[in-house]
């Protein structure tokens, strides 16, 4: 009931921005909506509260596209400047005139309702499919649907390969620049210390040699692990950039360009603007644990990609019930640009325009 009432809160806060007591009762209503679910995640799925998991994940996941307070204001203020010892005024850069911190954005992000819930709802849609397949719960065939397969085939269709831009995004992700971009100073981040080693049940310490032998191949393993979970990630980026491409017609040769060929393939893109809703919304829930944990560290790869995603995102999602997705996407490609900007890093965005 509190996500519902959630929602319709945050409907009226963005049908009327000027009346702030709607915002602040949707504020309130999603922070009371996430700590009761989590309570709920704690005890064991069952066939009794499957569809209730699953249909208030959903709920959320659309709320948290609504929700942008976690930003606040990006230039900060003189209160901003007295909390502690975070923000220094030598990391401070000039931007439009105003102090601008660089790295507040990853701060903010891990604010972020989108960024917080979207690794739980894929670990609410994982457990719970055993039993709404089991049950032949309605929900099971909309929990599975992909639209991967039907937008490659309108892709290939078109002569292009929709894992055509994979080769960017792993350049990105294979130059270890971007990791000398993290600050050093990480105590501004939110962290979760590891539980400590009872030392009457934990292992026997290990010799240094093992130690060093063992973080090695750990940190091999890990960075191994991230990176096949991160070509995932640049696959599904690749296929919304196609089709961002076929929009644009940046994919024809200029000698072969033709408006009626080009209005075709915006019809053809039409019919299938569900499909592509579905595809930009899945993202993040796909995506989540990954990014979050990039996030986490101020790893300005993890901007690079949700930077691509705002983008594509934005110019993807065409149909009228989207706007309030277009809006966030719009809003969070500016922000993010701002920020590569102050890291020099604009130059590994794909140019679309």
């Amino acid at each position: 009931m509190n996500t519902i009432l959630c929602l319709a809160a945050t409907h009226l806060a963005t049908e009327v921005p000027e009346g702030t007591r709607y915002s602040y009762v949707a504020r309130g209503l999603l922070g009371r909506s996430a700590s009761l679910f989590s309570e709920q995640l704690s005890s064991p799925v069952t066939a009794d509260n499957s569809e209730a998991l699953i249909a208030t994940s959903m709920l959320m996941q659309y709320i948290s596209w609504s929700s942008l307070d976690f930003l606040g204001e990006m230039k900060v203020n003189h209160e901003d400047m007295s909390q502690g010892d975070i923000f220094k005024q030598n990391h401070t850069i000039d931007v439009d005139g105003e102090p601008y911190y660089p790295h507040l954005l990853s701060q903010r992000l891990l604010q972020d309702p989108l960024v917080q819930l979207s690794s739980g709802v894929f670990g609410i849609v994982c457990e719970t499919y055993p039993i709404l397949w089991s049950t032949g719960s309605d929900f099971f065939a909309a929990t599975i649907y992909s639209p991967r397969h039907v937008l490659e085939e309108a892709i290939r269709q078109h002569g292009q390969d929709p894992d055509r831009y994979v080769s960017h995004f792993m350049t990105i992700w294979d130059d270890r620049r971007h990791r000398e971009n993290e600050v050093t100073d990480k105590s501004h981040l939110s962290t979760f210390p590891k539980p400590p080693i009872c030392p009457a049940v934990g292992p026997k310490p290990l010799s240094p040699t093992q130690d060093r032998s063992n973080a090695t191949s750990s940190s091999s393993e890990t960075e191994d692990s991230h990176r096949k979970r991160f070509r995932r990630i640049a696959s599904r980026l690749s296929l919304m950039f196609c089709l961002v491409s076929m929009i644009r017609g940046s994919w024809i040769p200029r000698a072969d360009y033709d408006p009626r060929f080009l209005s075709a393939v915006s019809d053809g893109l039409a019919e299938l603007q569900p499909d592509i809703e579905r595809c930009c919304f899945l993202f993040p829930v796909l995506s989540g644990n990954l990014l979050r944990n990039l996030v986490s560290q101020d790893d300005s790869r993890a901007l690079i990609l949700l930077g691509h995603f705002y983008r594509a995102a934005r110019i993807l999602l065409t149909s009228q019930s989207a706007w309030w997705a277009r809006q966030r996407s719009t809003i969070m490609e500016e922000t993010i640009l701002k920020e590569l900007a102050t890291r020099g890093l604009t130059s590994y965005m794909l140019d679309v325009e």
